[in-house]
């Protein structure tokens, strides 16, 4: 059932379940972000105004609702921001900013480069290695990812595979470390 607009609330198109209870946002007369609620989780019918048990489906949430409901939907409120700021990019200005950010090395045969940056919030290391070609193309390098928070270590993809222009790559992190043989790869 679609709710028809009022003048001082718009429902949005959808509800979440949070503490055993369904919960709906809604957008207030101001622009606020509210939220609507509580409902019962099996047939959302409405549990506001004292009632501790669905006159639906018979759900009790007597244990739920024992708390207080001003406080339940202030949390619900907040964790529904939350998740919605979960899906945002994230930008981490924590990471401390380094003249080793990005270089380039090159002869009229070879290039070699690393950039020190982040993406989506994690440090991140990219080297890359290639060959001059009179038609440059993305197939004529190597790049290698080094993730420094997940300690992490991949190449991508869609460039050529390490192992036709690297014998050998070690990563050594905190906890962890890599040690690849492409020349096994290779052959293997």
């Amino acid at each position: 059932m679609k709710m028809i607009p009022s003048v001082t609330n718009r429902e949005l198109d959808e509800t979440f379940i949070y503490q055993g209870l369904s919960w709906q946002p809604r957008i207030t007369s101001r622009g606020d972000l509210g939220i609507t609620g509580p409902f019962c989780k099996r047939c959302n019918v409405s549990l506001a105004g004292g009632v501790v048990k669905c006159w639906n489906c018979n759900a009790d949430y007597s244990k739920i609702l024992d708390s207080d409901l001003v406080e339940l939907r202030s949390k619900a409120h907040k964790i529904y921001e939350a998740n919605a700021r979960s899906k945002y990019p994230v930008i981490n200005f924590d990471i401390p900013p380094t003249s080793l950010s990005h270089s380039t090395t090159e002869d009229e045969n070879f290039f070699v480069g690393y950039k020190f940056g982040q993406e989506k919030g994690r440090k991140q290391l990219h080297i890359w290695v290639g060959e001059r070609e009179k038609d440059q193309s993305n197939k004529d390098k190597v790049q290698l990812v080094i993730d420094v928070d997940k300690e992490e270590f991949r190449h991508d993809q869609t460039n050529k595979f390490p192992g036709e222009i690297i014998a050998n790559a070690k990563i050594v992190f905190k906890k962890s470390s890599t040690d690849i043989n492409y020349e096994k790869i290779v052959e293997g």
